[in-house]
């Protein structure tokens, strides 16, 4: 429960601790998904110009999630990434 009244019709973002950038992402992907599948190692990532609107970088604030949610994260990219995709392959 939060003692603030509006909290269930707010936007928050929601992280993990710290910045992450697509290279990070992609070769942990690779690494959690190729243990269900191995012709997953094999596949390259490969890195193109950037696009019109991408965002070069982010670091999305829970500050708001903090103080009306107290929110805490419990995992870093590492043990959230790898738990969602044991996850997704185990359910879907």
């Amino acid at each position: 429960m939060t003692k603030y009244k509006l909290a269930s019709i707010q936007v928050y973002n929601t992280a993990v601790r710290g910045r992450s950038n697509l290279l990070e992402l992609t070769t942990l992907l690779k690494k959690y998904l190729s243990e269900f599948d191995p012709k997953i190692r094999e596949v390259d990532i490969k890195h193109g110009p950037n696009r019109v609107g991408d965002i070069p970088h982010s670091l999305a604030s829970i500050s708001k999630a903090r103080k009306m949610l107290n929110y805490k994260p419990g995992f870093n990219i590492e043990t959230g990434l790898k738990e969602a995709v044991y996850w997704y392959w185990s359910n879907l």
